[in-house]
């Protein structure tokens, strides 16, 4: 159910419904600390393509935060 919620936040993402930006504030911290712990994929096969949206997901949201510099107006509609 964790997993299915992350890609269910990039599957919105993909389609337009949330933008970049507002995925990241409100969802990054927490997929990229699942993507990056040992503990978590221990019993669960990471590279499996059932998690591809998963990972493709948190990968992109580590690129984001790796650049993140918060611009207020970016989170204005």
């Amino acid at each position: 159910i964790f997993l299915g919620f992350f890609e269910d936040v990039a599957i919105m993402l993909n389609s337009g419904l949330i933008t970049k930006h507002v995925a990241h504030y409100m969802f990054s911290y927490y997929a990229i600390q699942c993507l990056e712990s040992t503990n978590f994929w221990s019993n669960i096969e990471a590279e499996s393509v059932y998690w591809t949206v998963f990972q493709d997901f948190a990968k992109r949201m580590k690129h984001i935060e790796d650049s993140f510099t918060f611009k207020r107006r970016r989170y204005h509609h």
